[in-house]
């Protein structure tokens, strides 16, 4: 290989044939539709029910992309870049799971019958706002995994271009981000109506955590465009598959941040009407779908490490050179 610019050309692995890996990603993809369906539409399940079983859902989401990331990240030396980005990816589903699990804390929810001591209120919130607080490091982790990904890019002397629908894409992300900075503070009063009522201390650091994690999801998403280029730019594949999923991860969980954020702030400025509670309900897809998501682009990295692939060469070379700090 001549130059670095010839590996646009070289024979990547791709996922195009009919794959074994296919069957879990479909089999997931129907699981979360039958949830959603089944508890969005038919079922008139209570919130610590319906609740519990999507959070089950994404838990088991989160421990499959999590074994499958570290599986990944097991096949680079110690000290590489991918080794490091992939072991953190594997661990903001987890993460994810955890801060949904804390919204089943007792007294949070407004259909708990009966009044609710404010010290239970409170201390649950607390529970909320830690969850809150792991997930913002977490989104945080996530965009130096990205931004240093790019950099190793850079390095190994991979050109760069952006093409106009990238910069369509992120301009979408940046209205997004800016939607969900304005309405978070109406998203969180909504989900937390106890903790507005009898703990109003615990709003003021929900607010100021809730700002911060917003700005590293943003930070997280146009980043992920970078990445997911640079990835395309090397001839596409699995690899790039597993980029882009990662982007469509936090592109779709600030996605969700702007529609909840919307819909929040019209239920609190007027009645709210049968049809805005089924858009709120509606959004939940996009939590479950963002975990899918993550899932995907760790199935697709695991499969590209997994695949026996003839590797060109002077392509190791560049592979190191790209892995390497």
């Amino acid at each position: 290989m001549e130059s670095i610019e010839n590996a646009t050309g070289l024979p990547l692995g791709s996922s195009k044939g009919r794959s074994g890996y296919r069957i879990w990603r479909v089999s997931a993809l129907a699981l979360i539709v039958a949830v959603e369906v089944t508890f969005g539409w038919f079922v008139a399940a209570g919130f610590r029910t319906g609740w519990g079983i999507r959070v089950s859902v994404c838990a088991g989401l989160a421990i499959a992309a999590m074994a499958m990331a570290f599986s990944s990240a097991a096949s680079f030396g110690r000290g590489q870049a991918a080794r490091r980005s992939w072991l953190i990816i594997g661990c903001l589903g987890v993460v994810d799971t955890m801060l949904f699990a804390t919204y089943l804390m007792p007294g949070l929810s407004a259909s708990q019958p009966g009044a609710v001591d404010s010290s239970t209120v409170a201390r649950s919130g607390a529970v909320v706002l830690a969850g809150t607080a792991l997930s913002m490091l977490s989104r945080f982790m996530l965009a130096y995994v990205l931004w240093t990904t790019a950099g190793a890019y850079r390095k190994a002397g991979l050109k760069f271009h952006f093409h106009g629908r990238d910069y369509v894409v992120v301009a979408v992300l940046v209205l997004l981000a800016v939607i969900s900075l304005v309405y978070s503070s109406a998203a969180m009063r909504v989900q937390l109506p106890r903790v507005v009522a009898q703990a109003p201390q615990l709003m003021v650091w929900f607010d100021a955590t809730e700002l911060a994690r917003l700005f590293a999801l943003s930070c997280c998403s146009i980043f992920g465009v970078v990445v997911w280029r640079y990835g395309t730019e090397m001839g596409g594949g699995l690899i790039a598959k597993a980029w882009r999923s990662v982007l469509l991860y936090a592109a779709i969980y600030l996605l969700r941040f702007a529609y909840t954020g919307v819909i929040s702030h019209l239920v609190t400025t007027g009645p709210p009407s049968p049809g805005l509670r089924a858009a709120y309900v509606f959004g939940l897809w996009g939590l479950i779908l963002s975990e899918y998501m993550l899932f995907l682009g760790a199935s697709y990295q695991y499969e590209a490490c997994r695949s026996s692939i003839e590797v060109p060469e002077g392509l190791d070379v560049l592979a190191s050179t790209m892995n390497s700090k």
